[in-house]
């Protein structure tokens, strides 16, 4: 994972006008076949200060997405996804699927 979030901080700093060295709206997004797994992360995660954005269901899957505001490296980020990754095999969701940023104000 460490490999996938340098790459993702050089092609972002190449290709996007996005000033990572700001803050900004990070989404982090779990998987589950079944919704209650992740209503259950979802009230941890509302307890920790994330803000959750939705529970979605799609090709028989149910998405778990939360949101932060702040500044990351890439050392940072990789501990939150790190620390995510912990919290899905915790509570037995099938999968931390990873992150998106993007700057505030364009939702």
């Amino acid at each position: 994972m460490k490999k996938s979030i340098e790459e993702f901080f050089n092609k972002t700093a190449k290709e996007y006008d996005i000033n990572l060295n700001s803050r900004l709206s990070w989404g982090f997004y779990f998987s589950n076949s079944d919704s209650k797994v992740l209503r259950k992360a979802k009230e941890i995660l509302d307890y920790d200060g994330y803000s959750t954005l939705e529970i979605c269901y799609e090709n028989k899957t149910y998405y778990l997405c939360v949101e932060e505001i702040n500044i990351h490296t890439k050392d940072t980020l990789y501990d939150r996804c790190k620390e995510f990754e912990n919290i899905a095999e915790n509570l037995q969701i099938n999968s931390f699927e990873g992150f998106d940023v993007e700057e505030m104000g364009l939702k």
